[in-house]
């Protein structure tokens, strides 16, 4: 896809989310959003949006990793 490329070398992290969201690998979309924008909320609202249960389990497995998400609980 040449939107994709063209986004991923130019760092559009919030347009990749939307193009991997759209192709369906929500997984991936999910760890753009934890790992280059390291946004909780956004994070939670995504996974909120997909409604997929095993996105909530990579959601918490991969806020375990980043040291910044441990109060992330609060915002659900």
């Amino acid at each position: 896809m040449k939107a994709r490329v063209i986004c991923e070398n130019k760092n559009y992290t919030q347009e990749l989310v939307f193009i991997f969201s759209r192709m369906g690998d929500n997984k991936r979309a999910l760890t753009l959003i934890i790992d280059n924008l390291d946004d909780v909320k956004l994070a939670i609202e995504f996974v909120r949006g997909v409604g997929d249960e095993d996105l909530w389990n990579d959601l918490v497995e991969q806020a375990k990793a980043k040291p910044g998400y441990k109060s992330f609980r609060h915002d659900l």
